[in-house]
């Protein structure tokens, strides 16, 4: 049985399952059918079987088997959430289902909802690995084995250290993915989609597949002049490249937003960016390739153009500007000093931690130093901020540090030994956060027509050449020195020579401006703290009104009509929406609020995404 990812949906009751046999939700793209898959799995131990998926998977799916109560996430899955409790077990790649499982006895995890409101819209996108919004309800990460027995969970760890060894370079390592890729798109007459930045991640991909498949588009989105056409193009003229622009981040047409609406209802979800214009799109329901997550699992800042790593500290493209430019000159220091936090001799040196932290946090805008240098600290401030020891200024009325190592030491047990080595404990927090959480808004759900994200860098050849390598100092000059030395092979040119502008700059639309946000507008009564469905399930009264507080403050500077409505308020507003929606709809409350209180007519949804790539076939277990 195969079915599309976000439709899993796992419910035991006692020792009796909906279903039984073996399905796959999603694609296993390193296979040329499913079929393939399930029958791997029931032809050799299952140590064997976890090992071959964390070395060669590729693609976001999930192998259920209901008969045992055992779940398989891939390393390239998006992700989902669990709960088990009382005799029940409920798994589902959506919030919605595991929520409507536990009805009124919803109850929201104090630290979890302050930090996600509190630290919005930065760094980690504010969530946690193991633990979410909701007490009771666990994520289902990538790369993980889960087991449930009468309701109960029995295994839930990670196995994508299990891989029985590691590519011997990163081009060993693509160019295995694009091949298995080619094979996979052959066999399927699947002409995919790339979505191209022009960054070097992407490039990889392109390079990869150029001349193993006879067809795919390439498409790049007005992003920020850092990240989009300008780059793109440049790169592209040069390569030879057909490149599509896409020019809208944010589509305010009322069909993008019943989309939207509908999602929200269902997971918690990204309301801008690069694949919220893909809504509007005709794609013929096909696999769009995507690149991000190569900067996660490489440990870099990722507030930096990476072009200037090509050559270590140096870069045609920015160090000449920075002479007469002083913001500029300092960024690049500040890059530097980041990267020197995720390489082994400052993670084995308490002393430099604590002279390090303290000096970011005090340039370092919204920043602490965690109290405690050493493993703890690390892993605290990798959780929180994506950096070892630095945490999140908050002004909520939680202990941070408490609630930060209960997160450890339950992410401690997912991840198993590996977590004793401290520098690939710091890799496997990269890759069950940022790199998860990003591929969890990016491919989740599939596009109207049928078309699905398919983020190409988180899968088994590439995670199993990067999880683990030691980094010494001269990694933080050049961390993905690789990947531009694949680049300068495959195409005889540096990186930099390839992305110097040869066309005049388009004209950007950035999403570090405020935008008219009609979702948000006809559901501002959702923000009003009377009508919350969220607040009156804060037990503890002090974050309780903390919270409120925050509802009112955005109530208010998120309006539409306010004249210093900004960025920060908007994205604010939308999380409160969206888990306000999601709790609403599993409460059966909420909807007449919207309807009664907002201007404007309530728009029809779109029908069913098709799910034409999707090839749906029986399977034997």
């Amino acid at each position: 049985m195969i079915f599309a990812v976000d439709n899993l949906v796992f419910h035991q009751q006692g020792n009796s399952t909906t279903q039984s046999g073996v399905a796959i939700y999603g694609t296993p793209l390193h296979c040329e059918h499913p079929g393939e898959l399930v029958s791997r799995y029931g032809a050799v131990p299952l140590p064997d079987f976890l090992a071959s998926e964390a070395r060669r998977s590729i693609g976001n799916y999930v192998l259920v088997d209901f008969d045992r109560g055992r779940i398989i996430t891939s390393p390239g899955y998006c992700g989902g959430y669990g709960y088990a409790g009382h005799g029940e077990a409920v798994a589902s790649t959506t919030l919605a289902p595991v929520l409507a499982v536990l009805g009124d006895r919803i109850s929201i995890d104090s630290y979890a909802i302050s930090l996600f409101l509190t630290h919005a819209p930065k760094s980690a996108y504010n969530q946690l690995p193991i633990s979410t919004h909701f007490e009771g309800v666990f994520r289902i990460p990538p790369a993980a084995l889960i087991e449930f027995q009468g309701g109960e969970r029995t295994v839930f760890r990670s196995y994508i250290m299990d891989r029985p060894d590691q590519p011997a370079s990163f081009e060993a390592a693509i160019e295995e993915i694009s091949d298995s890729l080619a094979r996979h798109f052959t066999r399927n007459r699947i002409n995919p989609v790339l979505m191209f930045s022009g960054g070097v991640d992407c490039f990889t991909i392109y390079l990869g597949l150029r001349g193993k498949i006879p067809e795919f588009r390439s498409l790049t989105v007005e992003h920020n002049t850092a990240n989009g056409p300008d780059r793109a193009f440049a790169v592209a003229d040069k390569v030879g490249m057909a490149l599509e622009l896409v020019k809208e981040t944010y589509s305010q047409s009322a069909f993008a937003t019943a989309v939207l609406d509908s999602r929200m209802e269902k997971d918690i979800i990204s309301g801008r960016g690069p694949a919220v214009a893909m809504i509007e799109k005709d794609f013929g329901g096909t696999v769009i390739l995507n690149g991000q997550n190569a900067d996660a699992l490489a440990h870099i800042n990722m507030n930096v153009l990476q072009s200037n790593f090509e050559k270590p500290l140096l870069s045609n493209l920015k160090w000449d500007q920075s002479e007469k430019d002083e913001a500029l000159r300092l960024r690049q220091y500040d890059v530097l000093f980041s990267n020197l936090m995720f390489t082994r001799p400052f993670l084995v040196d308490k002393r430099f931690q604590t002279y390090i932290a303290t000096a970011v946090s005090k340039v370092t805008k919204g920043t602490i130093p965690d109290p405690e240098p050493g493993p703890n600290g690390i892993l605290r401030g990798m959780i929180s901020s994506q950096y070892p020891n630095l945490l999140p200024k908050m002004a909520a009325p939680v202990d941070q540090v408490a609630s930060l190592q209960k997160e450890v030491d339950l992410f401690k047990a997912f991840a198993g030994p590996a977590m004793k080595d401290m520098e690939t404990a710091v890799q496997l927090i990269r890759y069950y956060t940022y790199a998860a959480l990003s591929a969890k808004r990016l491919s989740t759900f599939a596009n109207p027509d049928g078309s699905r994200c398919e983020l190409v860098i988180q899968s088994g050849p590439i995670l199993s050449y990067f999880l683990g390598r030691q980094r010494k100092l001269a990694d933080a000059a050049s961390p993905k020195a690789e990947l531009y030395a694949y680049v300068r092979k495959k195409t005889g040119k540096a990186y930099s020579t390839l992305a110097k502008r040869s066309r005049p700059n388009f004209n950007q639309r950035t999403l570090d401006k405020t935008v008219a946000d009609p979702l948000l507008a006809r559901n501002m009564a959702r923000l009003n703290p009377a009508n919350s469905c969220i607040l009156p399930r804060i037990a503890d009264e002090r974050v309780r009104e903390h919270i409120t507080g925050i509802y009112r403050h955005v109530a208010e500077t998120a309006r539409p009509d306010h004249p210093n409505v900004t960025l920060f308020s908007q994205t604010r507003g939308r999380y409160i929406l969206n888990l306000e929606k999601l709790v609403g709809k599993a409460l059966g409350k909420g909807e007449g609020i919207a309807a009664a209180s907002n201007d404007g007519e309530r728009v029809a949804r779109p029908t069913s995404p098709k799910r034409s790539w999707i090839r749906r076939q029986k399977t034997s277990a």
